[in-house]
């Protein structure tokens, strides 16, 4: 893949992790769910899916988690597009966006207490939210992130 699909792929994944963790820890954290006006409001969805989307991204393009995962498929599996890759992508992608944009969204709202309220409460519905949602959007998301790139050329033979 190249810079730009890489970007590409960063940018959406982050759009829909920040999006899958707003929901899911208003759900754990608010009594009975989202009750609008009784703990969640739009406003707060809202400003915590964009410090999420901000913190993801950062983070997406500071960690090559998805390369590691690749890696570590290849080795397991002999194949970049197996199943076995697949999941290892979803999963290491799960573990660390919502091990970073946890830490750094609880600094950001709650400071370091905060943290350890995420770990004891939502730290794994949050987990499984995010490898569930990963599971479904993540091919679609690598497919749409090659849409218009060129296959590479083998060189002329001289």
């Amino acid at each position: 893949m190249t810079r730009g699909q890489i970007q590409k792929v960063i940018f959406l994944v982050n759009l829909i992790m920040g999006a899958v963790m707003t929901v899911t820890a208003t759900m754990v954290l608010t009594p009975g769910g989202i009750q609008w006006g009784q703990g969640a409001t739009w406003e707060g969805l809202l400003q915590t899916w964009i410090v999420a989307f901000f913190i993801g991204y950062g983070v997406g393009e500071l960690i090559p988690a998805m390369d590691w995962a690749t890696h570590l498929g290849v080795k397991l599996s002999g194949k970049p597009t197996s199943l076995v890759t697949y999941v290892l992508q979803c999963v290491i992608l799960a573990i660390v966006m919502v091990t970073m944009i946890g830490i750094f969204l609880c600094l950001v709202k709650g400071g370091f207490a905060m943290w350890w309220f995420m770990i004891s409460k939502i730290y794994f519905p949050l987990l499984g939210a995010a490898f569930v949602a990963l599971l479904i959007v993540l091919k679609p998301i690598l497919m749409l992130a090659m849409i218009g790139a060129r296959p590479p050329v083998a060189p002329a033979a001289a």
